[in-house]
């Protein structure tokens, strides 16, 4: 059972249920109810580390234990009922999970775009303040090469503002 991730589990006990839903006879039954405990057994989260797999591999072993127990019950309607329900929970279970991963995914985005975030505010902020040193500065001739330096720093930041607002990765060149 060389599985490696959370959906190819899911993939597997989903085939495994579909056989017990329709194994014939108790011999049958025996063997799937068998391969269903071989499931728990090899089943591993890829990420241990990673409590939302471990915890959908958790989910899956119960309804893989569950399932190895319903399957040996004689009466046919009864075994298929109860083989559905666990069909039911590994639906249920696997849809949770790929619910958390992107949930997960799109937090992960937003982290990675709050550098970006500071930049432009931080851009923003000393644009500003520039502009109200120049407004200070007064109107002396011997402040107007400031002044004018001042403008340009003010453009260059603008230009790298408006850079990492588009989305650019290197916005200084």
């Amino acid at each position: 059972m060389p599985n490696n991730t959370i959906a190819e589990w899911s993939d597997l006990l989903k085939s495994l249920l579909d056989r017990a839903r329709s194994a014939k006879d108790h011999d049958d039954r025996v063997k799937i109810s068998i391969e269903l405990v071989d499931y728990q057994i090899a089943s591993m989260p890829p990420d241990p580390n990673n409590a939302e797999e471990v915890a959908a591999i958790q989910q899956f072993d119960r309804i893989a234990r569950e399932a190895s127990e319903k399957v040996l019950i004689d009466d046919i309607s009864e075994r298929a009922q109860a083989i559905a329900g666990r069909a039911s929970d590994l639906a249920a279970a696997t849809k949770a999970f790929q619910a958390r991963t992107q949930k997960n995914e799109q937090a992960a985005e937003a982290l990675k775009l709050t550098p970006v975030v500071r930049a432009i505010k931080s851009a923003t902020d000393l644009i500003a303040s520039v502009k109200d040193i120049r407004t200070n500065l007064g109107s002396a001739t011997e402040t107007q090469e400031l002044r004018d330096r001042l403008a340009r720093l003010v453009k260059s930041v603008q230009d790298i503002r408006s850079a990492l607002e588009r989305g650019e990765g290197d916005p200084a060149g």
